[in-house]
């Protein structure tokens, strides 16, 4: 996939609004544990409380279209593959 084609994919399929659900699991979480909802919060986090964020962007990444029209660098897959 040229660098032209892959830049019209991800312009006609931008992620928008797609981390929603990520987001709102990670301000919930950190709520929860009294921690400021930052990039630094991460840190402060149990191993379960970053599985289940972890889960929730793979997830979120997978079903967004642009996952299965981006092709992987090298394998020939796609990026839904990949992840």
């Amino acid at each position: 996939m040229t660098d032209q084609n892959r830049s019209k994919v991800i312009q006609e399929h931008p992620i928008g609004d797609g981390l929603n659900a990520f987001r709102t699991s990670f301000n919930s979480i950190c709520e929860d544990r009294n921690i400021s909802p930052d990039p630094a919060a991460v840190e402060h986090l149990g191993q379960e409380d970053l599985q289940n964020l972890v889960l929730v962007l793979l997830s979120t990444l997978q079903i967004h279209p642009a996952a299965r029209l981006l092709r992987s660098s090298g394998n020939g897959k796609n990026l839904f593959d990949d992840l």
